[in-house]
């Protein structure tokens, strides 16, 4: 599957990166919540792979995905 993004270039779902606000957008959450829960994503070491810091926050969509479906099965 690709993913579109707004300058319509078009990239693999599974390869896509987003910083902080391009995941609040994406998510339909605010900026806060998500550096909230990618907070709590970096706690588990299994994800925390898939957030990188240099050169400020980027996290790996399909990891943010999957994470949250397993949180979501654990309420």
């Amino acid at each position: 599957m690709l993913a579109k993004l707004t300058n319509n270039i078009e990239i693999p779902y599974d390869e896509l990166w987003l910083n902080d606000d391009d995941l609040a957008i994406y998510t339909g959450k605010s900026k806060q919540t998500i550096q909230r829960l990618l907070c709590e994503m970096y706690k588990d070491r299994k994800y925390r792979k898939y957030i990188d810091k240099v050169g400020g926050r980027s996290t790996k969509l399909k990891a943010y995905d999957d994470w949250r479906m397993k949180q979501n099965a654990w309420n």
